[in-house]
């Protein structure tokens, strides 16, 4: 129940309310204990790999997904391996791949409630960020 557990406490430091909800479906899925062991998957790109996939199925900027097909796209995410999914990573000896670092963007940008998302084609990738307004009323 390793895995299980590191989705519990990637759960816990997420702020994100989307990112919890899926966990919480993850949680209850012990057949995949194994699966979130995985080393390059996290909660956090998980939830751009759903969102990704929903901005390829929207028309006219609008997509709409049933829970059900949120959560079969988490399961496909943990068991498929980055490579078969088409996520490109860049390994730590190759130094000019690397700068601020998605990672950190995506924790900034959630930190204020805003979203990102990425594009990429062939050798170029397009990072898109949202940061919302907050109006209180």
């Amino acid at each position: 129940m390793e895995g299980i557990e590191k989705i519990k406490k990637l759960s816990q430091e997420t702020k994100d309310e989307n990112i919890k909800k899926v966990a919480e479906y993850l949680i209850n899925r012990e057949d995949m204990d194994e699966k979130y062991l995985n080393e390059e998957k996290n909660l956090t790109d998980m939830w751009s790999f759903i969102t990704d996939e929903a901005r390829k199925k929207a028309q006219n900027g609008c997509a709409v997904l049933e829970d059900k097909e949120v959560y079969g796209l988490a399961i496909h995410y943990f068991d498929e391996t980055n490579d078969a999914l088409g996520i490109k990573t860049s390994k730590k000896d190759e130094p000019e791949m690397h700068g601020i670092g998605i990672k950190n963007i995506i924790q900034i940008v959630e930190k204020y409630n805003g979203d990102v998302w990425w594009e990429s084609e062939k050798e170029s990738f397009t990072l898109n960020i949202n940061l919302w307004e907050k109006i209180e009323k």
